[in-house]
């Protein structure tokens, strides 16, 4: 008769066989949760960053778009005219270059409507072509220079200040510097300039002689004045502000303010310029 196995046997045998199946389930699991750990760091969190980049790329390109579609609809209401116009009238006052000739002219032109005898002029040309004057020139590139000009007058002390008051209404803009009056061959006498003109005191009491006066004056000129472009808008507005604050001492020119608003209404019409962001 044969021998049967007993119910612990059977147990052990039952209990065995689980524990082998659930340890071969739980190394299934581990071996997953690390093949799943090695795809999300090789392969999708590159693709995460990779599309994260993209993202700010996108981000990048539309806020450059927009940009770029503000500048298109800031130049489409631009009054180019209106812009040259005012361009032409400021190279009027600032020659683009030193204006020894035009300024001969004006000068000896004023002479001959205030009555005085123009009898000379002289020149100091500043930097020349050196070592020195080429580091300069990117440095001066947008400066407002001037040119001294040394002028020598005949008539009475009521033509020289005649001809001193007209000549801050002529262009190229002139800043007088200097003035020394003297009479036949004595000594002369410096007189030093005011705000309000020239100073009267020995003239009127010698109206009626004939003095050969020099006057020292300074011719303003300004190397490089902007084109018509989109970059150059702001530029030429800085250089107008400081060419009004260089020439805040000449009187009777032209109103500096009027021509920056000019400037700014024709710019953008009441709209931010996006070429100064």
């Amino acid at each position: 008769m044969p021998i049967l196995p007993s119910s612990s046997a059977k147990t052990t045998s039952a209990l065995r066989a689980n524990n082998f199946r659930d340890r071969r389930y739980l190394l299934f699991s581990v071996l997953a949760w690390v093949v799943m750990g090695l795809l999300v760091w090789k392969v999708m969190l590159p693709r995460f960053e990779l599309f994260r980049s993209y993202q700010s790329e996108l981000k990048k390109q539309q806020s450059d778009l927009s940009t770029l579609q503000s500048r298109i609809a800031f130049l489409d209401q631009f009054n180019t005219e209106e812009y040259q116009q005012l361009r032409a009238q400021i190279h009027s006052l600032l020659p683009s270059s030193k204006p020894f000739l035009i300024s001969m002219y004006s000068l000896q032109k004023l002479a001959d409507q205030t009555g005085v005898r123009f009898v000379g002029i002289s020149v100091s040309p500043g930097l020349v072509s050196t070592d020195e004057a080429s580091l300069n020139t990117q440095k001066r590139r947008e400066e407002v220079s001037k040119l001294a000009l040394e002028i020598t007058l005949m008539g009475t002390a009521e033509q020289v200040q005649t001809y001193i008051g007209e000549m801050q209404k002529i262009a190229p803009v002139f800043d007088l510097e200097k003035i020394e009056l003297g009479s036949g061959k004595s000594s002369k006498t410096s007189i030093g300039k005011t705000i309000e003109g020239v100073n009267t005191e020995k003239e009127s009491s010698e109206s009626g002689k004939v003095f050969l006066s020099k006057l020292t004056v300074s011719a303003f000129y300004m190397d490089t004045i902007p084109e018509l472009t989109g970059d150059t808008l702001p530029i030429l507005r800085a250089e107008l502000n400081d060419f009004a604050k260089t020439l805040r001492s000449v009187k009777e020119i032209v109103n500096m303010n009027e021509i920056l608003q000019a400037l700014e209404a024709s710019q953008s019409a009441g709209k931010e310029n996006p070429f100064e962001r």
